[in-house]
């Protein structure tokens, strides 16, 4: 049932150089997933957007953008198949199922991108991000976690049958900070501080 999921709309704002001193540089290409191969029409069509990817045997995200005017309208801005939402900046925003209610159906999904620069050992990194709950959607969370890595999340790491990664993000989302606004972004924000080599990000529910 499509009440019975967490539907979160993802919008990226800036993965930047800490302490303030610095200019801020945003690490993330595509951060407002802007630019795509091809304009997306489907739901499956995630990988149209330039840089991001999900890992192999995951369920892909879905890529939101006001270029699609097809008459099912699946992946349209702002009314969709999950309801209505404006981006936060720019004409595009993704969608992941971050959980279900449902035992038999733990779907899962995980947005990857490489960064644009290796991170660096003992540097702190501010992160910025926002969230939206998909109006067909009835349950909240707080779980949302950014895991970082060196390579690609690794495929022996999908907990089989339940499209779960099995990492434990650095980044959590803090547990008081539910997700339960259809209408507005809200804001997910925090600092890390790399071990160093970090190539990738990944953004999901890894609870």
């Amino acid at each position: 049932m499509l009440n019975s999921l967490t539907k979160a709309l993802l919008a990226i704002a800036m993965l930047s150089f800490f302490p303030i001193r610095f200019v801020a540089q945003n690490l993330v290409p595509n951060s407002s997933f802007e630019s795509y191969s091809t304009c997306p029409t489907y739901a499956i069509e995630f990988d149209t957007a330039l840089n991001w990817f999900t890992a192999p045997h995951c369920l892909p995200p879905e890529l939101y953008n006001e270029c699609d005017t097809t008459k099912n309208g699946e992946v349209n801005i702002p009314h969709n198949y999950w309801g209505i939402q404006y981006p936060r900046t720019g004409k595009g925003y993704a969608g992941f199922y971050a959980r279900s209610s449902n035992p038999g159906y733990n779907v899962r999904k995980y947005l990857s991108v490489r960064l644009d620069s290796t991170l660096k050992a003992g540097v702190k990194y501010c992160l910025n991000f926002y969230l939206s709950l998909a109006d067909t959607c009835t349950i909240g969370i707080s779980s949302i976690g950014i895991y970082f890595s060196a390579d690609t999340p690794n495929v022996p790491n999908v907990i089989s049958n339940t499209w779960l990664l099995n990492y434990t993000p650095q980044f959590l989302n803090s547990s008081s900070n539910f997700i339960t606004d259809k209408d507005n972004w809200v804001p997910v924000r925090g600092e890390y501080v790399a071990s160093g080599g970090e190539n990738f990000i990944t953004i999901g529910n890894f609870s």
